[in-house]
């Protein structure tokens, strides 16, 4: 059975009763005929019916339907499809195929608009209110179009029809555009008109905004002896690394899919792509780089010689991104002691390459750049002097992607550079306190601190008040002391406040230049300090002599003046 035996059935029923437009009407109707028939015919007229949905089920159909109805579900893709292949298919696939054949003729070629060739452009149709005056000029040039027209004399019931809609505003009285009439059987037109009526409805086309095109199927949807065809979106956009959909469509006999990938431009020694499969129609294409690659679809029936069609993919290179994992934020090194530096660079194009520069933050600029292939600018440094380093690194991909580090700052002492001693005060910069931030007059330091003959944890003690407060920390452990060549000191331990524990401390010193310590000082007029005091647990900052900064590097801090006292390293 064939699907014209299956539509001959609803247009017997459609004759049959009293209102075509009701659908529950035609169904029950159908029903009632299909009844009087054989079961093994009714059986075999489902299955020109499966074939005709079948063939408009695609990928194209679907994205064209989402788009102009702003999404479509499963029932309203069956909708749309529905109406697709009941258009009176001989007026519009003739004026989309063959405009310039068409009525009423015109010198010159006719250009008419809304055929849907797979992508979407500017050539789509918009629906308008058919009670504007638009809609009224449309019918009025059909009429014009159609009186001439001698309509054939075996047609049954023949109705002057136009493409494109009168219900659009690409219609015969469109300025800009071409249309096309023709007869057609009137039981034809009518039900493509209540499908056209039921697809503005069922899928929600509002007046002059959603955009549609008409794609003419087969109505038998039978591809026969034909070889397959298949379809592609030609051009592809993405990035190195990213899975990138493809898509193609496969019509005719049922075929085997394969999917192969080609280096075309500027792509690398050493790409490779990957398909999520290989032999299904809209797989997804991963590139270890960028560059232009061509993906290949080829489809064989197993009769005719094998089809194939290409896909251009243009995947752009993605920046890398790195991060010192190790040594983390804080962490303690002796001087000369080798420091791994692990630093993973990510970056979604597996083949690229990358170069790493440091900068090590010991006054000698950056050092020298290195290439690695490894994706990891791990190397090992060792620091010649004490100090507090805030570790830099930039790397660069070899398509021109560069990345940097969020900076590292580590510390590194010698337990041989000197001892500390640090007695007086400094005024109390508004917004200190964390508890009292508009307190006045002097914050008090006393320190001693120093590393004992061969040890590795200093000793000594740390204490710390503020003026008109009750605020006073009190040391509890010493972890670490800081004495670099140039006059800057830093040490770090723990304590209490208020007599509570659970507090860590941070106190630096300037040591200004005099006739006793040159030139390891510096070029200041006055010893200057910073008292940081926070949370160990959650870092929440007490006190902070510098207050808003987030800079600890000894080298790059803002410490306050001496208002009594000094700042006084022994070496």
């Amino acid at each position: 059975m064939s699907l014209d035996d299956w539509w001959q059935i609803v247009e017997q029923a459609r004759s049959t009763v009293d209102d075509a437009d009701d659908a529950d009407a035609v169904a029950d109707e159908v029903r009632l005929i299909l009844q009087e028939r054989d079961p093994e015919e009714v059986a075999e007229l489902a299955q020109p019916l499966w074939d005709l949905l079948a063939s408009s089920y695609n990928w194209e159909l679907w994205a064209a339907a989402y788009l102009i109805n702003g999404g479509a579900s499963d029932d309203g893709f069956e909708y749309f499809r529905g109406w697709l292949v009941t258009q009176g298919r001989d007026v519009f696939e003739q004026a989309q195929d063959d405009p310039d054949s068409t009525d009423p003729p015109k010198d010159g070629h006719k250009d008419i608009p809304g055929k849907y060739i797979g992508v979407l452009d500017d050539r789509a149709l918009t629906r308008i209110d058919t009670s504007s005056q638009t809609y009224t000029n449309n019918r009025a040039e059909v009429a014009k179009a159609c009186a001439p027209i001698t309509p054939p004399t075996d047609m049954e019931r023949p109705e002057c029809d136009e493409y494109p809609f009168a219900s659009t505003a690409q219609g015969a009285a469109s300025p800009i555009w071409d249309f096309s009439v023709k007869y057609v059987p009137g039981t034809q037109n009518g039900s493509a008109g209540n499908g056209l009526m039921a697809f503005y409805r069922d899928d929600r086309i509002l007046y002059d905004r959603d955009a549609f095109y008409v794609e003419i199927r087969d109505q038998e949807g039978d591809q026969g002896s034909d070889a397959p065809v298949v379809k592609v979106v030609p051009e592809v956009f993405g990035n190195e690394g990213e899975a990138v959909p493809l898509a193609a469509q496969v019509y005719g006999p049922a075929s085997s899919v394969h999917w192969t990938f080609t280096p075309l431009e500027n792509v690398d020694a050493g790409a490779d792509c990957s398909f999520n499969s290989t032999s299904i129609q809209a797989p997804t294409i991963t590139c270890t780089d960028d560059g232009v690659f061509q993906a290949t679809i080829t489809v064989d029936d197993g009769v005719h010689a094998p089809v194939s069609a290409n896909v251009r993919v243009n995947l752009h290179n993605v920046a890398p991104k790195v991060k010192i994992t190790s040594p983390r934020p804080w962490d303690l090194f002796r001087v000369g002691e080798p420091i791994t530096v692990v630093a993973p660079i990510d970056d979604p194009g597996a083949n690229d390459t990358h170069s790493c520069q440091y900068g090590w933050d010991d006054g000698n600029g950056w050092a020298p750049v290195f290439d690695t292939p490894y994706h990891n600018c791990e190397t090992v440094h060792s620091f010649a002097h004490a100090g507090m380093y805030t570790l830099d690194l930039f790397v660069a991909d070899d398509d021109g992607g560069t990345g940097a580090i969020e900076p590292v700052m580590i510390v590194v002492y010698d337990p041989n550079a000197g001892t500390l001693n640090i007695d007086g005060s400094m005024a109390t910069a508004a917004g200190a306190l964390a508890a009292n931030p508009s307190v006045t007059g002097q914050t008090w330091v006393h320190y001693t601190g120093a590393y004992p003959l061969g040890g590795d944890t200093p000793y000594g003690q740390s204490k710390a008040w503020v003026e008109n407060t009750d605020f006073r920390m009190e040391p509890s452990t010493m972890e670490w002391l800081v004495v670099t060549p140039d006059g800057k000191v830093a040490s770090r331990g723990t304590g209490t406040v208020a007599g509570q524990s659970g507090y860590t401390w941070v106190l630096y010193g300037w040591d200004a230049c005099d006739s006793s310590n040159r030139p390891a000082c510096r070029d200041i007029g006055t010893d200057e300090i910073r008292l940081l005091v926070f949370r160990s647990v959650g870092g929440q900052i007490v006190y902070d002599s510098q207050p808003g900064s987030r800079e600890f590097d000894v080298d790059r801090i803002a410490p306050r003046t001496m208002t009594s006292g000094a700042v006084q390293i022994h070496r």
